[in-house]
């Protein structure tokens, strides 16, 4: 007993580790999983290699067309080792991420088809390639990409299995004619198998297809909230840091400018020692509508921690970042919250810095941000102050 439960436990572990490994291939751009795919072919053309070379006594292979067989799988490696080592050269961007995928997708699934009709269109492994290539093709890239990549397979499943059944081509040609079916019954049962093939398999593409949307649907509905604040319903912490990683990192123009305030409300404490916990967060919810109200469409609005709030204003110059916090600034200043038959106002005190993408990094920026911050709360608060 122990030593099955040892067994599922063992199980269950390598189940986890597969999830975590495909939640992080997830995370990669395409041309990294463009690499796992060639590295993945890789390994499956060399096993088929291999396994023929070792192998070429066998009595049912076709002793003639085995040195054939055997190039054909050499350039299939080849051309796999080709792209791997391609994928660590290419620069990641809109262009590339496009076109390299359906390059090693569509060699991925158009040699993978060639060789299920080297080994008989009929068989196991040939399935598992056309449906498999497919399935796990839409698991990891755009539907648009997955169009594209699937076209070698198809082309390769439709002409192979036609000119077989016009007696251009041999069925199975690693085997003995005729050796892996009946000469009377070849032409029949391929055109079965082709009819099959299509009809099980855009089923089944549907089907995966729906199941997929949802996932998908479910997974970003999932990201979104882990990334927003509950309270506030602007980002979190977590999703500013989003958004400064993708701007210091997918941003090729290095001058581009980029502003970051923290703001802090002024005396939130005496806020909640005298109306309550409710009615802090009734301050905090209504100053996170008057920042976003007065920032603009572009700009990045989240609660920092506590409460303190940050504001990421991309490609933007000092002063029209100073102007628009003076906007907010004077908004809150202005506003009045009825709470539990009172009025209470509030201010805030407000941090700036500035800098260009090329010098500076997010730590700094924001280390210097709430430097000013903090000279905005000891020189008298309710006020903006930029960073040295």
């Amino acid at each position: 007993m122990k030593y099955f439960q040892s067994i599922s436990l063992c199980f269950k572990k390598q189940i986890e580790q597969f999830k975590l490994g495909y939640i992080q291939l997830l995370e990669v751009d395409n041309i990294q999983k463009s690499k796992v795919v060639s590295g993945v072919l890789i390994f499956f053309h060399a096993f088929f290699y291999l396994s023929i070379l070792a192998n070429t006594e066998f009595e049912l292979f076709n002793q003639k067309l085995i040195p054939n067989i055997l190039l054909c799988f050499q350039i299939f490696i080849v051309i796999s080792i080709s792209l791997f080592i391609a994928s660590y050269f290419i620069q990641a961007n809109r262009r590339s991420e496009f076109y390299f995928p359906i390059v090693c997708v569509g060699f991925y699934a158009g040699s993978l088809m060639m060789v299920g009709y080297i080994a008989g269109m009929m068989t196991i492994l040939t399935g598992v390639f056309t449906i498999g290539s497919i399935l796990a093709g839409l698991l990891l890239f755009e539907r648009r990409i997955m169009f594209y990549s699937t076209l070698p397979c198809l082309i390769v499943l439709y002409v192979t299995s036609i000119l077989t059944v016009m007696h251009v081509l041999p069925y199975a040609p690693l085997y003995l004619p005729y050796s892996m079916i009946v000469e009377e019954t070849q032409s029949y049962f391929l055109l079965v198998n082709l009819f099959a093939t299509t009809f099980i398999g855009t089923i089944l593409v549907v089907l995966f297809n729906s199941f997929l949307d949802r996932w998908m649907d479910r997974e970003r509905k999932q990201r979104h909230l882990m990334t927003i604040d509950p309270l506030t319903q602007i980002l979190n912490r977590r999703g500013i840091a989003t958004q400064l990683e993708r701007i210091y990192t997918t941003n090729s123009n290095l001058d581009q400018p980029i502003s970051i305030s923290l703001i802090d409300i002024d005396f939130f404490k005496k806020i909640n020692d005298q109306y309550g916990h409710d009615c802090g967060d009734q301050v905090l919810v209504h100053i996170a509508k008057l920042l976003r109200l007065n920032i603009r469409e572009n700009d990045h609005l989240g609660r920092y921690g506590g409460e303190e709030f940050i504001v990421v204003f991309e490609n933007t110059n000092l002063t029209t970042a100073q102007s628009i916090l003076e906007r907010c600034r004077k908004a809150i200043e202005q506003h009045e919250l009825a709470y539990d038959g009172q009025i209470i106002r509030f201010t805030a005190s407000f941090g700036l810095a500035h800098a260009t993408l090329e010098n500076s990094d997010q730590q700094r920026l924001i280390l210097a941000t709430d430097q000013a911050l903090y000279r905005a709360k000891e020189t008298g608060r309710n006020k903006i102050c930029i960073s040295d």
